[in-house]
């Protein structure tokens, strides 16, 4: 596919967590908080979080709404 955005779907996360906890492996802990890391970083809008139309680019993030 060749969707560059990221609409802050929670699925990801949700099948981190799953493996982590049938697995024990750390490293989807890891992943996960990386991600929560960026979405603080990269999404957080004064009144929530906003989508970003491409997430290719780290230096040039532009939310969707604004």
């Amino acid at each position: 596919a060749n969707d560059a955005h990221n609409l802050l779907r929670p699925e990801l996360i949700e099948s981190l967590y799953y493996m982590y906890f049938l697995t024990n492996d750390k490293m989807y802990q890891d992943w996960g908080w990386n991600i929560f890391q960026s979405f603080e970083k990269y999404t957080r809008q004064t009144d929530g979080y906003s989508s970003i139309n491409d997430v290719r680019n780290k230096d040039n993030v532009r939310p969707r709404d604004k």
